[in-house]
């Protein structure tokens, strides 16, 4: 599979000139905190006067990033700053990474989990759930757990925050952006009532339609925060009726 190269001109061309110079001055000042590099994969906090969660992935076609912030483009300044601390950290220069292959048919995958050591599916299994609160949950009722007591929504929850309880105003220019985010935090939130926590699913679909009907003065959009309670209140009645 072709390598894709990144370095700083790359980052340079997918953001535009004024986003990029915002993005190295994030950079030189610190700004980027808690980056965690995994494979093609990066993911960092962007701290000022607010703090926003980053991802980059370098796919085939090219470095993709995303972010948190409501900013309506296509790779913003917390992206570039997080994508220069990457290239400082692999110790500056031009890098080269290769996109991950495609997975394993599960016929495959299951023929080579049969024959591993059962000491090594558990250490597997267990490193898995430390990263999936679904699949820890998951593992914790097989084990015994109230199905009601065993997922732990922390981590959901301060999701919805960061993607909601946004304290600055949304124009309508980057009204897309922030309800893409919003979306994303209520899909979670959907997928629990799917997994079978039903209760943790509705306190957090509560949670979210707070936050919704707390932060609609500060967003533009017609009918977009009203959607997004809309949403939330049917996962809350669905995980109710479950």
């Amino acid at each position: 599979m072709a390598a894709v190269e990144v370095n700083v001109d790359v980052v340079r061309g997918l953001a535009d000139p004024k986003s990029f110079e915002r993005g190295k001055k994030y950079f030189g000042a610190g700004h980027v905190r808690r980056m965690s590099v995994d494979g093609t994969a990066v993911s960092a906090t962007v701290e000022g006067t607010h703090a926003y969660r980053v991802r980059l992935d370098v796919t085939r076609s090219g470095l993709r990033g995303r972010c948190s912030c409501p900013h309506d483009v296509r790779f913003c300044k917390h992206c570039v700053a997080v994508a220069l601390a990457w290239l400082e950290q692999a110790d500056r220069g031009e890098r080269t990474a290769r996109p991950r292959s495609g997975p394993l048919a599960e016929k495959r995958l299951r023929s080579f989990l049969l024959d591993r050591d059962p000491e090594w599916l558990v250490d597997q299994l267990v490193a898995a759930a430390k990263a999936d609160e679904v699949l820890r949950a998951r593992l914790d009722v097989a084990a015994g757990a109230d199905p009601d007591r065993a997922f732990d929504g922390r981590g959901p929850r301060e999701r919805l925050e960061f993607a909601i309880d946004v304290p600055d105003h949304v124009s309508l220019g980057a009204a897309d952006q922030y309800f893409h985010h919003v979306g994303r935090a209520l899909d979670e939130v959907a997928r629990l009532v799917d997994a079978g926590f039903t209760a943790a699913a509705a306190d957090l679909a509560e949670y979210a339609a707070q936050l919704l009907e707390d932060a609609a003065d500060r967003v533009e959009g017609v009918g977009g925060v009203d959607d997004a309670i809309a949403r939330a209140e049917g996962i809350r009645l669905a995980a109710r009726r479950r």
